[in-house]
């Protein structure tokens, strides 16, 4: 798989987690917190909340991009750090 695939794939799943994973639980903590009603809180949110998505996703995206550059490295490094001191 080529890397403009592979990044193209990221982006789109962080781009439904950002549309239907956080809105849900937002609106969810708001509810058991006395906040607002679950369905008025949830049509406010993706009302307000999907000018931001494209942010959201970048982040969530650039979160799974670090991790998997970490998870690299350290298979490359056979778990430690290259500049760790062994005495």
């Amino acid at each position: 798989m080529n890397r403009f695939v592979r990044e193209s794939m990221v982006i789109a799943i962080a781009f439904v987690i950002a549309i239907v994973l956080i809105p849900p639980i937002v609106a969810a903590v708001a509810y058991q917190s006395g906040q607002a009603m679950f369905w008025p809180a949830m049509q406010a949110l993706y009302t307000y909340f999907l000018p931001y998505t494209a942010l959201a996703a970048l982040g969530i995206a650039l979160l799974f991009e670090i991790t998997r550059a970490v998870i690299n490295r350290l298979r490359k490094t056979g778990g430690t750090d290259s500049n760790d001191v062994t005495t």
